[in-house]
C-alpha cells in the first residue's frame, strides 16, 4: 500500500548521512538516495543476515565502526560526531557512489513482487493522498515522461500553480495599496501585508508541492532553491517594513516633528538594524543554499579592515558627532 512505501523510503532516508548535503537539498538527495538504494539492493544477492555485524562485532578502540555491504560500494558507518553521533548510517560515500553504481546494475532484474522495473521510476510517479488515483490513470504516457528528473506532468502542474499564486500576489498587492493614508505608521503596516503574503503563499505551496506532487531530481532542487530565496526576499521585505514601522511609532509617540533631525536620526537607527538583521536573514539562507559562507565572510572582513583603516579619520567623526549628539553636552 502507499502508506507502507511512504514508511519504508521514510525510515531509509533517516538512516542516510547527509551532514555534507546542502540543507536546502536534504529532501531531493534523500529522496533519490533511497531509490538508488531499494533498486540496488533489489538487484543484488543479499548477504545471509548471521553474517551481518551487529555493534558489539567492532572494536571499540577502532573509531568509526563501519561494514560495506559485499560486492557494493555500499558502507554502513557509525557517526563519530554531529548530533547523530553513535548512529549507524548510509555513509556519506554512499550517497555520492549509489547513482553511479545503479547506473552499472539496471540492467539486473528488480526482485520485487510489485509491477515495476525500477524504484527510482517508479517512486517519481508516485503523489499525495489529496491527489486521487482516477486522475493519474487519466494522464497520457507522453506527459508521464521525465524532464528535470521528474514527470512532465507534474513540471506542467507546478509550472500552473505558481503562475496562479504569482496572479493572486500581484492582484493583493493591487488591492491593498489602492487606499491613501496620511498616518505614516498605517502606510509601513499596509505595505507590510505583501510581504507576509509573499511567505503564507510560498510556504503553502511549497508543502502542497512536496507532499503532494512529490517531484524530484533536479526539478525539485530549482523548486527548493527558487522557494528559499523568495521566503529569504519575503522575510527580508517584512522585516524592513515592520522596523521601520515600529520606529516611526516611536517617532510619533516622542511627539518628535517628522522632518526635524531627531526623526531623521531615528529612521537612520531603523534602517541599521534593519541591514543587520537582512544580512543574518540572508546568510542563513545562503547557508541552506550550500553557498560558502564562511569563505566570503572571511573575505568580506579582510576587506572591511582595508577600508575602515583606510577611513577611519572619517569614522572617528561620524562616531563622535553621533555622541554630541545623544549625550548633549551643548
Amino acid at each position: 500500500p502507499p502508506l507502507h512505501r511512504r514508511q519504508r523510503q521514510m525510515c531509509i532516508r533517516d538512516r542516510l548521512d547527509l551532514s555534507s548535503v546542502p540543507l536546502s537539498s536534504h529532501r531531493t538527495i534523500g529522496i533519490d538516495t533511497t531509490a538508488y538504494l531499494l533498486d540496488i539492493l533489489g538487484r543484488i544477492e543479499l548477504p545471509n543476515l548471521a553474517s551481518v555485524p551487529d555493534e558489539e562485532a567492532f572494536d571499540s578502540a577502532v573509531s568509526p565502526a563501519k561494514w560495506r555491504i559485499p560486492d557494493t560500494p555500499i558502507w554502513i558507518v557509525q557517526a563519530d560526531k554531529g548530533a547523530r553521533e553513535g548512529e549507524f548510517l548510509f555513509s556519506e560515500r554512499t550517497v555520492m557512489e549509489a547513482p553511479r553504481f545503479y547506473q552499472g546494475i539496471k540492467d539486473l532484474p528488480l526482485q520485487t513482487s510489485l509491477p515495476i522495473m525500477s524504484w527510482h521510476r517508479a517512486m517519481r510517479q508516485f503523489t499525495g493522498p489529496m491527489i486521487p488515483a482516477a486522475v493519474l490513470r487519466s494522464v497520457p504516457q507522453s506527459l508521464r515522461d521525465f524532464w528535470l528528473d521528474t514527470p512532465k506532468w507534474k513540471v506542467i502542474a507546478v509550472v500552473l500553480l505558481s503562475a496562479l499564486a504569482t496572479l493572486l500576489l500581484f492582484l493583493f498587492h493591487r488591492a491593498i495599496n489602492r487606499r491613501e493614508t496620511e498616518n505614516r505608521v498605517g502606510f509601513l503596516l499596509r505595505r507590510a501585508l505583501t510581504p507576509l503574503a509573499i511567505l503564507v503563499v510560498v510556504w503553502s505551496l511549497k508543502d502542497f508541492i512536496d507532499n503532494q506532487i512529490f517531484v524530484s531530481g533536479a526539478f525539485s532542487a530549482v523548486v527548493v532553491d527558487m522557494a528559499t530565496i523568495l521566503i529569504t526576499a519575503g522575510a527580508v521585505w517584512l522585516l524592513w517594513l515592520v522596523m521601520l514601522a515600529i520606529f516611526e511609532r516611536i517617532i510619533q509617540a516622542r511627539g518628535i516633528p517628522e522632518n526635524s533631525f531627531d526623526a531623521q536620526l531615528w529612521r537612520i537607527g531603523a534602517r541599521t538594524l534593519g541591514t543587520a538583521a537582512s544580512v543574518v536573514i540572508i546568510g542563513n539562507a545562503a547557508q541552506e543554499l550550500g553557498l560558502p559562507l564562511y569563505s566570503v565572510v572571511a573575505g568580506l572582513g579582510i576587506g572591511g579592515l582595508a577600508v575602515a583603516l583606510a577611513i577611519r579619520p572619517t569614522l572617528e567623526n561620524l562616531i563622535g558627532g553621533i555622541m554630541l549628539y545623544l549625550d548633549q553636552p551643548v
